[in-house]
């Protein structure tokens, strides 16, 4: 990797600073965002358009802090795709795509050690395609980063917290 932090280690750290900013009561910090609803922000894309192999499922309103776009494969599976605040952070998890201040993480009931199916990260960069060239990209009103997200909703099941595997972080005993 460019920067010396995998996704592993960008988890682990995360979750130390997320315990942090929920124990302090910190809440999320804003920066200047834009009214876009996903429509605007996904255009020209729409519920049946299609773009590279995938057919655009459904499109969601901002609940949550993201917008979700359902995907539908070739093969006729859905998987959902969750548009974001981008997360500046060293520290924050990263997304399979993002695209000026828009982060896309695939939604995959992932625990943040395996990795992304090729097949969904490949449709979070083609959409990240569609939203620059657009001259989208710009940050949306509603939008939350993954980590304000999981802080603000895990607790109520709303956003599935990622799992720790404390083996990755520590050796492990068991081989003893």
């Amino acid at each position: 990797m460019d920067d010396g932090i995998s996704r592993r280690t960008a988890l682990g750290l995360g979750a130390g600073v997320l315990a942090g900013a929920m124990i302090s009561g910190v809440a999320p910090t804003s920066k200047a965002t834009v009214a876009m609803s996903p429509d605007a922000l996904l255009s020209p894309l729409t519920v049946g358009a299609r773009f590279a192999r995938w057919t655009v499922a459904a499109i969601h309103p901002v609940e949550d802090g993201a917008i979700s776009v359902v995907i539908r494969a070739q093969d006729g599976h859905e998987f959902s795709l969750d548009i974001v605040a981008r997360d500046a952070s060293p520290f924050a998890a990263r997304p399979p795509a993002a695209v000026g201040a828009l982060a896309i993480h695939v939604c995959n009931s992932g625990d943040g050690w395996s990795p992304t199916t090729e097949e969904q990260g490949l449709a979070a960069m083609t959409l990240a395609q569609v939203i620059e060239a657009n001259g989208k990209g710009e940050a949306a009103s509603g939008l939350l980063t993954q980590a304000d997200r999981l802080a603000l909703f895990c607790s109520s099941g709303r956003v599935e917290q990622p799992r720790v595997d404390p083996a990755a972080i520590s050796p492990s005993s068991s081989n003893a």
